[in-house]
């Protein structure tokens, strides 16, 4: 097969983020679908995080396993599947 390298290749669905307000770095733990797990971080912009991953609701192959937490700050957040689909803020 002359193709490339299926393992290396990595699928991103396109969804519009929930919107938290806030500054720094947020995290929230993941698992996959193979069981990988991993941190996802993200700095945020201009005073805002567009958060990818829903905390509840969720029965994809990606799951977070629990809330947003704002390092070094305290602050956790829930984010719905539709929140993410819908693009909404979370505050």
């Amino acid at each position: 097969m002359n193709g490339p390298d299926l393992k290396a290749v990595k699928v991103f669905e396109y969804v519009p983020g929930a919107r938290i307000s806030g500054d720094g770095i947020i995290e929230v733990p993941v698992t996959t679908n193979t069981g990988r797990t991993f941190t996802y971080r993200q700095e945020s912009v201009n005073g805002t995080f567009v958060v990818p991953y829903a905390t509840s609701g969720w029965s994809g192959e990606v799951k977070a396993t629990g809330d947003y937490r704002i390092a070094g700050t305290g602050q956790t957040f829930g984010v719905t599947e539709e929140d993410i689909q819908q693009g909404r803020t979370i505050n």
